[in-house]
């Protein structure tokens, strides 16, 4: 399954940020070289809430998306992807889905710390 690196993550969350402009300042230590598999971004907890698929496994599979490896995500159009989105998820698109999982991965590991 893919993974999304830390830079990719916050750059998502920073555009997220200036979308809804929620501003907020926060300190987090983000090591640039990390990565984030799919399945801790979109938990099965997180799948349930906002799909009617229990995870991000069979999520893509019935969209007919192939994202096994990160080359096989990248290839991926993403207007199609955005398409299902809005068919299959309460988002309007995949930069808003990310974002989201981001937000709570982020919260939860920030939760960990305390």
């Amino acid at each position: 399954m893919p993974t999304l690196t830390s830079d990719k993550i916050l750059n998502t969350l920073r555009f997220k940020t200036i979308m809804t402009k929620d501003i907020k300042t926060t300190s987090i230590e983000v090591d640039a070289n990390a990565s984030v598999d799919f399945t801790d971004l979109f938990t099965n907890a997180f799948m349930k809430e906002h799909t009617s698929f229990s995870d991000i496994y069979s999520f893509f599979e019935k969209g007919g998306f192939k994202a096994k490896t990160n080359e096989d995500f990248e290839k991926i159009d993403e207007k199609s992807l955005d398409a299902y989105i809005i068919k299959q998820t309460d988002f309007s698109s995949w930069l808003e889905m990310l974002a989201i999982a981001s937000n709570e991965y982020i919260a939860t590991k920030f939760e960990q710390k305390k």
